[in-house]
């Protein structure tokens, strides 16, 4: 199936008024037997790190493929994302090759597979060079049953709205839908203000941490405003990545109107 998305992301900054703005057009393709909630990582991913402008599925000439990826001018990486299931010995690898200074990004579903993932990966020669993004369970499964063939997407991406209290809030699996075409639901609010000043809505509830003891991964679940872990492996190229807290989704297309949020969790070996 073919997927089309208009999009237009912005990007608020806890202490700047006014939201920068992005816009684009992304088509992309999936491959035979790809199921939609990779389809999902691969959006989300590119919506992250829209200002490395990734290529999805393109390979570089190495061994493995990354499922997004950003070259400079002159041809070098500056970006490797992978979503989903990866094996071990793959990220090992591709952690090798990247170095240092180049974002080595993996998304996972929920905060339960990044910790999973992130425990398995104690005995890698280089951890501290990968980093696990993953979201509240439900919203990447809700995301994927919403797009169809010609989508419109706004998205937000900023500050957790409950940051300053120091308690990240995410929406719960049946909580993602505010609203679709003809069902309006209208949910508990936490209010914050927008890049103009209006009030947003945002559908809140706890986190997915039922599955946190015994953890041996460092996280960001309960803190929103740790997330500040990353940006030094990419300096000022990308101004959205100490700010990784919370993505607001709208998408429009014939399913009808959706909604969705969640926040984003930083998760290290």
């Amino acid at each position: 199936m073919k997927y089309t998305l208009n999009i237009n992301r912005r990007l608020l900054a806890p202490d700047a008024p006014d939201a920068s703005e992005m816009r684009t057009k992304l088509v992309l393709r999936a491959a035979p037997g790809e199921v939609a909630w990779h389809i999902s990582l691969k959006v989300l991913g590119y919506l992250l790190f829209m200002e490395y402008e990734p290529r999805i599925e393109e390979g570089i000439g190495w061994h493995y493929k990354p499922d997004l990826v950003s070259l400079d001018a002159e041809g070098r990486l500056r970006l490797w994302i992978d979503c989903g299931n990866i094996a071990v010995r793959k990220i090992d690898r591709v952690a090798q090759k990247v170095g240092a200074h180049v974002p080595f990004i993996i998304l996972r579903r929920t905060q339960r597979d990044a910790l999973l993932l992130a425990q398995s990966l104690g005995r890698m020669r280089f951890p501290e060079r990968v980093h696990i993004l993953s979201f509240d369970k439900g919203f990447v499964d809700a995301l994927a049953g919403a797009l169809d063939a010609t989508n419109h997407i706004r998205a937000s991406i900023g500050p957790h709205p409950e940051m300053l209290s120091g308690i990240g809030l995410g929406a719960q699996p049946d909580e993602h839908m505010h609203h679709k075409a003809g069902h309006k639901q209208k949910p508990p609010a936490v209010h914050t203000a927008g890049a103009t000043g209006t009030s947003r809505t945002l559908r809140a509830s706890r986190p997915d941490t039922t599955d946190s003891p015994g953890r041996t991964g460092t996280t960001a679940t309960t803190d929103m405003t740790d997330m500040t872990g990353i940006t030094g492996i990419t300096g000022a190229m990308h101004p959205a990545v100490s700010q990784l807290r919370h993505i607001t989704l709208h998408l429009e297309n014939r399913k009808g109107d959706n909604a969705l949020a969640s926040a984003i969790t930083l998760q290290q070996p």
